[in-house]
């Protein structure tokens, strides 16, 4: 997308934003009583852990507002955001670009696990995919040599930690998705790797009061979670 095209569709998003709100205020809505839809995409480790349960309290107080929930790999994130599919979008690092706003929202902690009750097999990790770094960057952060280890791709968080469950290798998982889980133990002796987890959207001269809303609550709630 060219500039032009991107400050049209930043334009077309805010025109309808403020036309839904104005719609809904004609037809008697109280006053700060919000609604429209509201679309938030982002890894998987923080989606259902983190982020929905953030903002489950908002959307039980108000039954006009939808919300899609799309979860995404980390390298597709960012071009939904610009071609306008999500109106926001959360990672585990920053987007530089122009007239992109970011908040960190907390801390994410990585940890080493293995089966509590069935051997590993030997040097195979378990990621996401081919293009996710955490096994990698975990091993960064202990400094020294990295021992060779070869990987196993179960698609998303979960599936990894059902594969972990099962004793089909070790992995590098969020502390906060498994620290209640008494199949899994954490490997102990390892730095955790620590990344922000951080909210991203595009400036915009006019923001809905479901827009800031989101914002608002993403920014006071998710870290309790993390």
């Amino acid at each position: 997308m060219t500039e032009q095209g991107e400050r049209l569709l930043r334009y077309c998003q805010t025109r309808d934003s403020m036309e839904t709100e104005l719609i809904h205020d004609l037809n008697g809505a109280k006053t700060f009583e919000v609604s429209g839809t509201v679309r938030i995409a982002s890894y998987s480790s923080v989606l259902k852990s983190v982020l929905i349960p953030s903002i489950k309290p908002f959307l039980q107080k108000h039954p006009d507002i939808l919300c899609d929930f799309i979860c995404s790999g980390m390298e597709e994130l960012p071009g939904m955001l610009q071609r306008g599919e999500v109106d926001f979008i959360v990672m585990d690092y920053h987007l530089e670009r122009a007239n992109l706003e970011t908040v960190v929202l907390g801390l994410e902690k990585y940890v080493l696990i293995e089966s509590l009750k069935n051997a590993s097999r030997g040097d195979i990790f378990l990621d996401n995919d081919s293009g996710d770094r955490a096994t990698e960057n975990f091993f960064k952060v202990q400094g020294g040599k990295t021992p060779k280890y070869r990987r196993s791709y179960f698609d998303d968080c979960y599936g990894i930690i059902d594969g972990v469950v099962l004793g089909l290798g070790k992995a590098v998982m969020s502390e906060h998705l498994v620290a209640d889980n008494d199949k899994i133990k954490i490997v102990k002796g390892f730095k955790p790797y620590k990344v922000d987890v951080v909210l991203h959207y595009y400036h915009q001269p006019f923001y809905s009061k479901l827009h800031q809303s989101v914002i608002e609550l993403l920014t006071k709630n998710c870290n309790s979670f993390l």
